[in-house]
């Protein structure tokens, strides 16, 4: 008996190349998806970091006067070809509705958040700096920004959240900081002229203050005077008189309160190592290793916020992003939208 095949291909063989042919075509359907998505992540982008208005109060096909989202989307599919077919022949996702905007923002909004949560857990010494205003509906908005050293050794001042302070506390948003970062890493804490902010008996100030014992708050303004001095010697060629007063006298009582305040420093090795600065004897290289206490006590300084000025400046976006015309957005699309434009770099 001969056995004969129907055809000369293996239907093996044939299944096979249909399976990749549908591999291939989804692959090809997610590349255009993607490529759309990114589209529209840079709108949104370039509307939140430049404070513009994302969408219209009508954004029906009809409507002339469209939000800058439409506009922009309308701009590129006339300059690209790939856009301007998936606007024409999209049936299920086109990304122009304004829940695919709050979407996006809140993506955003959660991405920048984890990006300086990571650094706040990376980082040695963390300040914080609060202040509270009214908005263009006159209801109490109060910011958090944390000003610590980043990976690249500079210093940042990071924008976290405006919160409304009938809906949820300022401990309530530290808490996020206390999930992830040590208590002792709060070493400051900044706030405005406001007695409801700064009050010592029962303010936010005492209530961070019991939550974490190591921050201050008016430990360094007496040294302001010194770093006035410290920094006319510096900008000289010849820098020995900044030694002078010390190598003749070490200042015991301001080591003494420093320790005091700030418990993670050791204050033996932090008087040798002062010590050795002070008769200007530095000749190691590797000055992290081998001074590690004076590092713990110049970063304490320079994480120390001396102003509130960037929660002015704060205060100054918020005008901006949330006027009479722009008043009925909720509390997070204001905070992504706050977040794009004071931290775009990010």
């Amino acid at each position: 008996i001969k056995l004969a095949m129907f055809g000369s291909v293996n239907i093996a063989t044939q299944l096979d190349e249909s399976y990749r042919v549908g591999v291939r075509k989804h692959n090809e359907e997610v590349d255009k998806n993607w490529y759309t998505l990114s589209k529209l992540i840079d709108f949104v982008w370039f509307c939140g970091a430049f404070e513009l208005a994302l969408c219209g109060h009508d954004e029906t096909e009809s409507n002339l006067n469209p939000g800058v989202v439409r506009g922009l989307g309308d701009l590129v599919s006339s300059l690209d070809t790939a856009k301007e077919k998936h606007v024409k022949t999209a049936a299920v996702f086109k990304g122009t509705s304004k829940t695919i905007q709050n979407e996006l923002l809140d993506c955003m909004l959660d991405v920048t958040r984890d990006f300086i949560i990571q650094q706040l857990r990376n980082t040695e010494c963390v300040a914080i700096q609060a202040d509270d205003t009214t908005d263009v509906l006159t209801e109490c908005q109060s910011v958090l920004l944390y000003q610590y050293i980043d990976g690249n050794s500079k210093i940042v001042e990071r924008f976290y959240g405006l919160t409304q302070l009938k809906d949820l506390s300022l401990l309530d948003q530290l808490k996020i900081f206390l999930e992830h970062c040590a208590k002792q890493k709060l070493i400051a804490q900044s706030y405005n002229g406001a007695s409801v902010m700064r009050g010592e008996s029962g303010g936010i100030q005492k209530k961070v203050r019991d939550r974490y014992p190591n921050n201050a708050v008016f430990f360094f303004f007496p040294m302001m005077p010194h770093i006035d001095v410290l920094y006319s010697q510096l900008r000289k060629r010849d820098i020995d008189t900044v030694y002078l007063e010390h190598n003749q006298c070490f200042p015991l009582q301001t080591l003494t309160d420093i320790v005091h305040a700030y418990p993670m420093l050791n204050k033996e090795r932090l008087h040798t190592e002062l010590s050795v600065i002070y008769g200007n004897y530095l000749e190691e290289n590797n000055l992290q290793d081998t001074f590690s206490e004076t590092m713990k006590l110049l970063q304490i300084l320079i994480t120390t916020p001396m102003t509130t000025v960037e929660s002015e400046r704060c205060f100054s976006t918020l005008k901006r992003i949330k006027t009479f015309l722009k008043n009925t957005m909720n509390q997070d699309r204001l905070n992504a939208l706050a977040l794009l434009s004071m931290e775009k770099q990010l």
